[in-house]
């Protein structure tokens, strides 16, 4: 190897053309380079004679130098990231013929060219956005129907009753309240007994009344009289064969109430069998 060094610093040659390597220019090269490129003509060009010093290398010291150079085909030089693993960063303002030089792609004036604008969400320039255009959906609170019962207060029920429009003798339902007027006409969900005006009335007669709801103390005021309120869950189909009987051809079957409200109406089956029999 050393005489090989030794021999290429004495060459005059210039350079040398071959069909392996084109011309090969020496002077300025080091040895090493030299040694590596006419290892390669000789291996690819059998035909191909080298310079008198390059053929006094042993041909043991080739093949080392044939192994070395092809032993691996993957080098620390030849790593790289993936394609697309690091994606050019868009250079602005560079210039028109890039395509985004001046105003960098931004255009002239208006919201959209300002800096540190990163527009509204949903915002479609003023036009109905698509999330206006779609009805809502998802989530739907069971206990919001009990504030729209309609409200019943416990005087105006006494008063019903010693005026003779309401029969305590029977079971007092939301079809009798709403026939003999005491609550409107209009029952969207049901009705809730109320305790207001309880010191001006002193009930003193049992009542059986049927409603959706009914307060504690209204509740206390009928039980301690000696009747019942009973708590009866109606949906929208039920209040209506409730309501309007007349409708139907068979009355359907009461509806169970949803899970969350079955707290509530702990007796619901019990009231629909009671309520089947009496059909």
């Amino acid at each position: 190897m050393q005489a090989l060094i030794r021999s290429s610093r004495m060459l005059s040659l210039r350079s040398v053309s071959s069909p392996a390597f084109g011309i090969l220019r020496w002077q300025g090269s080091s040895s090493v380079n030299v040694v590596r490129s006419l290892t390669c003509g000789v291996s690819r060009f059998p035909s191909f004679v080298a310079p008198a010093a390059v053929q006094l290398v042993n041909c043991n010291a080739l093949k080392t130098m044939q192994q070395r150079a092809f032993s691996s085909q993957i080098t620390l030089s030849d790593l790289r990231d993936n394609p697309g693993a690091r994606p050019t960063k868009k250079r602005l303002g560079r210039g028109t013929g890039s395509g985004l030089g001046k105003t960098s792609g931004r255009g002239h004036k208006g919201q959209r060219a300002r800096a540190g604008n990163h527009g509204l969400l949903g915002f479609e320039g003023g036009q109905t956005p698509l999330i206006k255009k779609i009805p809502k959906f998802g989530h739907k609170n069971v206990h919001a129907y009990i504030a729209l019962l309609e409200g019943l207060n416990i005087d105006r029920l006494w008063s019903w009753i010693q005026q003779g429009r309401i029969d305590t003798s029977k079971v007092i339902t939301m079809k009798v309240l709403r026939d003999c007027g005491c609550v409107g006409s209009n029952i969207k969900k049901g009705i809730k007994l109320l305790a207001k005006g309880k010191d001006t009335v002193k009930v003193d007669r049992p009542i059986r009344i049927e409603v959706s709801d009914a307060s504690a103390e209204a509740k206390r005021i009928i039980e301690e009289a000696g009747g019942e309120v009973i708590i009866a869950y109606y949906n929208r189909l039920g209040l209506r064969a409730l309501l309007k009987p007349e409708e139907f051809e068979r009355i359907p079957r009461r509806a169970a109430p949803p899970p969350k409200l079955m707290w509530k109406y702990p007796l619901h089956y019990k009231q629909v069998q009671e309520q089947m029999l009496r059909q």
